[in-house]
Parts: C-alpha cells; sequence; structure tokens
C-alpha cells in the first residue's frame, strides 16, 4: 500500500490544464539539499523525489491512456514535444506552485481550522494502524526518503495549497474570483458550439416492443451486434447523411430522429477539456474545423456528422444553456490560477538536481 495520496481535483474534466493535486513542500534545513527556493520557502531534494515518484504514477494509473513505457513517453503530444518532455513540465510546475502557495499563505495571514489539522492527523494514524505500528510505516516511507514527520508536513502544505486556491478563486468568495470580463474573454477565446449526428457503427440500442430502450441491471442502455451487412448500411447511411446536411439539411432533423436522447436546440458549447462529455474525436475534430462547416469524425465505434456554429453572445449565463456550462466558473478560475502562477514561477530558482528527474527513465 503506497501512503494515502489526497487528491484536490477542481473538475475532472481539466485533465493536465489546470494545476491542481498532491505536491510538495518542506521547510529549509541544513541537513537537506535544496532544489526549489522561492522568496525563502524551499523544497529539499527527498521531498522533491518523493513527490515526482508519487505523480506520476498517480497519472498513469488513473488516467488510462498513459502508458508508463518508453515508447509512449517519447511518442509527440503536441508541437514537436514529446508526452515526457509534456509530463515532466506539467509534474515540476505543479511542485513550483504549491511551493509558491506556500509563500502566499503566509502572507494572506491565512490559517488551518482546527478541524483539517485533526483530518490530517487522523489520516496519519490511520496508515500507522494499516502497517501496524510507526516503525514499520516510517520503514515503508524509507524507500521515497521521509518519515511520518516529513508526510505530516507534505499533508499541512498540501492543505495551505487548497486554502490559497480557495482564498483566491473560489467562484463565490475568492477575492481574484471571476469577473464578467474575464468570462467573456474565456467564452470567446476557449469555446465552440456544435451539432452532431452520432451513427454507431458495429452495434445498435436494444429496444423492447414498445420502442424503449432496454437497460441492464445498472440501467445502462443495452445493444445488439450488428451484422456485416447492417455494418455496410451504417457508414452508407452517415455518409448519405453527411452529403445531405452539406447540401443544407437541417442535422437536427437527423438527431431527432436517431439520437432523440441528444437533441439541442442550439447545440452544445464544448472546450478543450469535454473529453469526458464529447469523446476526444470530436473534441479534437471541433477545434480544427471552420465555422459552418459539416464533418465526418469516426472511431472504431461510431460516424460523427459533426457541424460548427458561431459562438452566441453571453450563452453561458442564459437559463436555457446552464446544462451545457456546468462547468464553466470552474474553468475561468482555473485558468486565471494558471496565468499567475505562470508569472510567479518566474521567481522561483531551481537547482540541476530538479532536472535529473524524468518520467522517461524514472
Amino acid at each position: 500500500m503506497k501512503p494515502y495520496i489526497k487528491k484536490t481535483v477542481l473538475s475532472l474534466a481539466l485533465v493536465f490544464s489546470f494545476i491542481v493535486q498532491i505536491l510538495s513542500f518542506s521547510a529549509c534545513s541544513s541537513k537537506n539539499e535544496t532544489v526549489l527556493e522561492y522568496k525563502g520557502y524551499t523544497i529539499d531534494k527527498e521531498t522533491y523525489a518523493y513527490w515526482f515518484d508519487v505523480l506520476e504514477e498517480y497519472y498513469t494509473s488513473y488516467y488510462s491512456d498513459i502508458k508508463d513505457t518508453p515508447e509512449f513517453w517519447n511518442k509527440e503530444y503536441a508541437d514537436g514535444e514529446s508526452y515526457g518532455e509534456y509530463m515532466n513540465k506539467t509534474i515540476k510546475n505543479q511542485i513550483s506552485c504549491y511551493l509558491i502557495s506556500q509563500h502566499l499563505f503566509d502572507e494572506y495571514k491565512l490559517k488551518l481550522t482546527d478541524d483539517k489539522i485533526a483530518e490530517i492527523d487522523e489520516t496519519i494514524n490511520s496508515q500507522i494502524e494499516y502497517y501496524g505500528s510507526k516503525a514499520a510505516f516510517n520503514k515503508e516511507l524509507e524507500q521515497y526518503g521521509i518519515n511520518v514527520g516529513k508526510l505530516r508536513k507534505i499533508y499541512m502544505m498540501e492543505e495551505k495549497f487548497i486554502t490559497v486556491k480557495t482564498y483566491l478563486y473560489d467562484t463565490k468568495t475568492g477575492i481574484e474570483k471571476p469577473t464578467e470580463e474575464d468570462k467573456k474573454e474565456y467564452y470567446q477565446n476557449n469555446y465552440a458550439r456544435i451539432n452532431y449526428l452520432m451513427v454507431l457503427r458495429n452495434k445498435e440500442y436494444a429496444y423492447d416492443e414498445s420502442g424503449k430502450h432496454i437497460t441492464d441491471a445498472n440501467g445502462f442502455y443495452t445493444y445488439v451486434d450488428l451484422t456485416d451487412e447492417q455494418k455496410k448500411e451504417k457508414t452508407e447511411y452517415a455518409n448519405k447523411v453527411l452529403e445531405e446536411v452539406k447540401n443544407g439539411a437541417d442535422i437536427k432533423k437527423y438527431i431527432k430522429k436517431d439520437n432523440p436522447d441528444s437533441v439541442q436546440e442550439n447545440g452544445y458549447y464544448v472546450t478543450a477539456d469535454d473529453y469526458v462529455i464529447h469523446t476526444a474525436d470530436i473534441i479534437n475534430a471541433t477545434f480544427e474545423m471552420e465555422i459552418g462547416s459539416t464533418i465526418l469524425v469516426s472511431n472504431e465505434d461510431a460516424y460523427f456528422i459533426l457541424q460548427r456554429y458561431e459562438l452566441i453572445p453571453g450563452a453561458f449565463n442564459l437559463s436555457a444553456e446552464k446544462a451545457n456550462f456546468h462547468y464553466f466558473e470552474t474553468y475561468v478560475a482555473a485558468d486565471k490560477f494558471n496565468k499567475k502562477f505562470e508569472e510567479l514561477m518566474k521567481e522561483v530558482v531551481k537547482q540541476p538536481y530538479a532536472d535529473t528527474l524524468s518520467v522517461i527513465n524514472n
């Protein structure tokens, strides 16, 4: 059992774009070598290495599309940067941002509540109980170069990070919470409005005699496999609809007929973070296509006839569009956080050891 990793995710849709999660800080000490320094606050070598290892394991286990292999890490992520290079940068930036938050916690004169400190101690005690004794738990932590006392400091710093984040960017009470102007700018720069028809290519929804979906014990729709001839018909149908829509047919007519549970009067409003709601294929295609165009996107499961439209001004404030903007203010707050900390990171002093750690050879 690895020591408990506390998750501080603001939104699961934010994957790498928002600097959140479990990071570390330790007080300066003559015994430990400093790796990062920011205005008198430091992270030592043992803590830095511990968190680099834990964060790498977190990402590779939490996100199923990440494979901890040299082949994966060396693949191109974007713009000539490999997945390994991008992950290294992401982890190291996170650690720097956590360090900065320790200074801000003191600068803003913030305090951890007694309940929060008690919760941290309860977490530590539960792990000691799991290993049978404090000595046994310390033995487990030795492989990371830390002990129970340092682990407690790490948990304390996590909570300080959360406290700073909340103090600054809570969408209701934060002193730098998103303004209306922030929202307008973020909406214009990061959202697209689309609509699409989904045509399943290898299976079809199962229906009962009354035409209702057949569900399993968990309430999920069930499917029936298609024959080769039916698969061919699906391909032909998708291409037929594509041409008809390109020639002026209203895509909503097909959506109402074939995807009646997905009818959106004004379409969907999506960002690059919406992989959880829509497939990666749709999101990637959306931001590559021109406004007003219609394209066919496919993966191994389905065809998607996709259209992109002009944004409706201020749609994020419309009650009729509320479902499309569930995480909107969280996204805007995350963007403000990133911009602020990117600027502050320029003052972080880094020692050479930080560059020796890499997911590629870790």
